[in-house]
C-alpha cells in the first residue's frame, strides 16, 4: 500500500514538474476538486461566520499561505505516508477594513477612550513638569483642574524588587531608574491611565546587601553581558559578510503575519 501511494505521489509531482496544470493533474489522476471560500490563516471567513474548517484543512492552509497566486500547486501531507492533498491558490484577497456600519459602536467607543487617554497624558505630563520645576506634588495636582485620586505612597528595596521578579508594578520599577526629587510618567497597560511617579529620596544601606541580592545582581549583569556579546558577534558577522535579502521569503512571511485571506 505504501509503495502504491508513493508511486501515486510521484506521478502527481512529476506531472506538476512537467508543466501540467492543476486541473490536468486532477483529471488525469481521477481526483476530486474541493473549493473553499476565501479564508484567513485560522481557517475562518468573516463573511461566512458559520463556516468551520475541518482538521484536514489546517495543514492545507499552512501551505497555501506560503504560496503566490501564480505559483505551481503543492502536494501537502495530511497524514504522513497515508493521505495527501494537492493545493492550488486561485485567488488572494488582501485584508480590508470592515464596513463602518458594522463596527460603528466599537469605533465610537474606541474614539472616546483615545481622546480620554490623550487628555489624561497631557494632564499627567503637566503635573510631572511642574514637579520637576520645583512645585510640590499637592500644588501641581490641585492646579490640574480635574478631580484626581489621592497620591499613593510607596517604598521598596532592591531586594524586594528582585524577589518580585516580573510581577513588579510599573510605577515601582520606574522608581529604581530615577534620581531623587524628580517626576516621570508611566503608562498603565491597556490604556488604563497614567501614573505620575515622584521619587522623594533614595536611601543606601550596606545592611541590606545580602549574599542573595549580590547573586541576583550578578545574574542580571551576566544576562546583560551575554546579550551584548551576542549582539557584537552578529554585528561582526554582518560586517564581514554582505547581507542578502530573500524578497520572496520576506513577502511570504509578511503575507502570513498580516493575515491575507485566500
Amino acid at each position: 500500500a505504501n509503495e502504491a501511494l508513493a508511486e501515486f505521489y510521484l506521478e502527481i509531482e512529476n506531472g506538476l514538474d512537467d508543466g501540467a496544470s492543476f486541473e490536468e493533474v486532477v483529471e488525469g489522476q481521477g481526483l476530486t476538486i474541493e473549493t473553499t471560500p476565501l479564508l484567513a490563516p485560522n481557517g475562518l471567513n468573516p463573511q461566512q461566520p458559520d463556516f468551520r474548517p475541518d482538521a484536514d484543512l489546517l495543514p492545507i492552509l499552512q501551505a497555501a499561505f506560503t504560496m503566490g497566486e501564480d505559483e505551481d500547486p503543492l502536494v501537502v501531507p495530511l497524514e504522513q505516508d497515508r493521505r495527501y492533498a494537492m493545493v492550488d491558490v486561485t485567488q488572494i484577497a488582501r485584508s480590508a477594513p470592515q464596513p463602518l456600519a458594522r463596527i460603528r459602536e466599537l469605533v465610537a467607543r474606541q474614539f472616546v477612550l483615545d481622546r480620554a487617554n490623550r487628555r489624561a497624558q497631557q494632564i499627567a505630563a503637566r503635573i510631572a513638569e511642574q514637579v520637576n520645576d520645583g512645585t510640590s506634588l499637592s500644588e501641581a495636582t490641585s492646579a490640574a483642574g480635574v478631580t484626581l485620586p489621592p497620591p499613593q505612597a510607596a517604598q521598596a528595596s532592591r531586594q524586594q524588587i528582585a524577589q518580585m521578579g516580573p510581577n513588579v508594578p510599573a510605577p515601582l520599577r520606574l522608581m529604581f531608574r530615577m534620581a531623587a526629587d524628580t517626576a516621570k510618567l508611566v503608562r498603565l497597560p491597556a490604556d488604563q491611565g497614567w501614573f505620575v511617579v515622584v521619587l522623594e529620596s533614595i536611601e543606601s544601606s550596606a545592611e541590606g546587601v545580602t549574599d542573595e541580592l549580590v547573586a541576583q545582581t550578578q545574574q542580571q549583569f551576566s544576562q546583560i553581558t551575554s546579550n551584548e556579546y551576542a549582539e557584537q558577534f552578529v554585528n561582526a558577522l554582518l560586517a564581514d559578510e554582505p547581507l542578502v535579502r530573500n524578497e520572496e521569503a520576506i513577502e511570504a512571511l509578511a503575507n502570513r503575519l498580516t493575515g491575507r485571506a485566500r
